[in-house]
């Protein structure tokens, strides 16, 4: 898909910068969405081992391969928080929420949202000399 989107963010260091809080959105307009979508089933082949094989198309989906310009919304929304340990000592965990509107027909409409969640721990490999 081609989406069009401005955001806005905003990072907030309550306590002399240790701690930095950020959030995030960014709404977007979907201009252009192509969607297709295939089916698999598990069956056994000739050896008998566990093969993945693809299913035939089922014509009750066949709003799902429309390509073609229309607008659709959606968006991306993040959080983020970022404490400074020591010196050299960070820690954070970051959270993105993603939302797609996408509609083929009158009949037909799907959310796709997905939600991703990270931890991290990291370590400055060089000092700020101007402190």
């Amino acid at each position: 898909s081609v989406a069009l989107g401005v955001g806005y963010g905003y990072n907030w260091t309550p306590n002399e910068g240790r701690l930095l809080l950020h959030a995030s959105l960014r709404p977007t307009v979907n201009v252009f969405t192509r969607m297709d979508y295939k089916a698999y089933d598990w069956v056994h082949d000739a050896e008998g081992n566990v093969v993945r094989q693809e299913m035939p198309r089922i014509n009750e989906l066949a709003p799902l391969y429309d390509h073609k310009m229309k607008l659709d919304l959606g968006g991306v929304a993040r959080v983020a928080a970022v404490w400074s340990i020591t010196d050299q000592w960070v820690a954070g965990a970051h959270a993105e929420y993603t939302l797609r509107d996408n509609r083929n027909s009158r009949n037909y409409r799907m959310y796709n949202s997905r939600l991703h969640v990270n931890a991290f721990l990291g370590l400055r490999l060089l000092r700020d000399r101007r402190r």
